[in-house]
């Protein structure tokens, strides 16, 4: 089940990823995050807020729990540190080829190693086939004679994507421990919280307005798509925490990047070549191995 909830969560967040190119064509980066921040922030908000009264999300989402205030900062310092990843990523989008960006910054060798080094996951062997398969997937996906002739701009993208690909690895593998420590719902708050107060840090520095941009009613309704799409896709994960593996949701999460893929040859024309179409259906293949496993 909890590979499901991966691949639904992959759902929202692929589009998502595709989207970000052109919600952040007109407004700035910082500005996008803070006000759909403030959207996720007020929903998981409320969220927890009826589940303290009633508990009718508890037999879904993971009963509520006390935590220590060493937990709350620990928890604090990993959601800002994600915010980090969301920048270099939506620099790469902006600067780059999605068909090309996308699968460098999805890279997961790093959450793997993550997991095992750091959390002591156990390694099993059953996992060297869907990597040396998802490898291959992800080489069709990403080396061709595009990637030899890239531009000065595509190539900084590219960098930008390698290191989105190192923060998040490392930080969303972490994010089992609080999970675990709270549960799914306070996590999710604290997420949102904390991404908004940095975004807000950000403006605030730059000294950025907020009105020119809200008066156009394309932004405003970039922000609510990219609000929802991050509502279902920050629940639907973080729920997988409780019951999976993270090397089994760092494979399934490969559903991700294909979806990104669809979506950016959907909504930018980005043509997908028959090599990129064996790449996907390498990482398909991948994915079911580890499922059947």
């Amino acid at each position: 089940m909890g590979g499901l909830f991966v691949i639904i969560s992959s759902l929202f967040y692929g589009f998502s990823n595709a989207y970000w190119k052109r919600a952040t064509a007109n407004l700035p980066f910082f500005i996008l995050i803070f006000c759909r921040g403030l959207l996720t922030s007020s929903v998981f908000g409320t969220l927890c807020l009826i589940e303290i009264r009633t508990g009718i999300f508890g037999p879904y989402v993971g009963q509520l729990k006390t935590f220590t205030l060493e937990q709350l900062t620990i928890t604090i310092l990993l959601c800002l540190m994600s915010g980090f990843g969301l920048f270099f990523f939506v620099k790469s989008m902006q600067g780059g080829v999605v068909n090309l960006v996308a699968p460098l910054s999805s890279l997961n060798i790093f959450g793997l190693l993550t997991a095992t080094f750091v959390l002591g996951e156990p390694w099993k062997t059953s996992y060297w086939l869907p990597i040396a398969i998802m490898t291959m997937g992800l080489l069709l996906l990403f080396f061709s004679k595009q990637t030899l002739k890239l531009n000065q701009t595509q190539k900084k993208a590219m960098g930008y994507g390698l290191l989105a690909a190192l923060i998040w690895g490392f930080d969303y593998t972490l994010f089992k421990i609080p999970i675990k420590w709270m549960g799914v719902l306070p996590f999710c708050f604290l997420l949102e919280i904390s991404i908004t107060f940095f975004s807000f840090c950000f403006i605030m520095q730059h000294k950025l307005t907020l009105k020119p941009y809200l008066v156009d009613k394309k932004n405003i309704k970039n922000t609510f798509i990219l609000a929802f799409c991050l509502l279902g896709g920050s629940l639907f994960m973080h729920i997988a925490y409780l019951s999976t593996s993270i090397a089994q949701i760092n494979f399934f999460a490969q559903t991700q990047l294909i979806f990104t893929l669809l979506f950016g040859a959907i909504l930018y024309k980005d043509q997908l070549v028959l090599r990129q179409w064996l790449g996907i259906l390498l990482l398909i293949i991948s994915i079911v191995l580890i499922a059947v496993k």
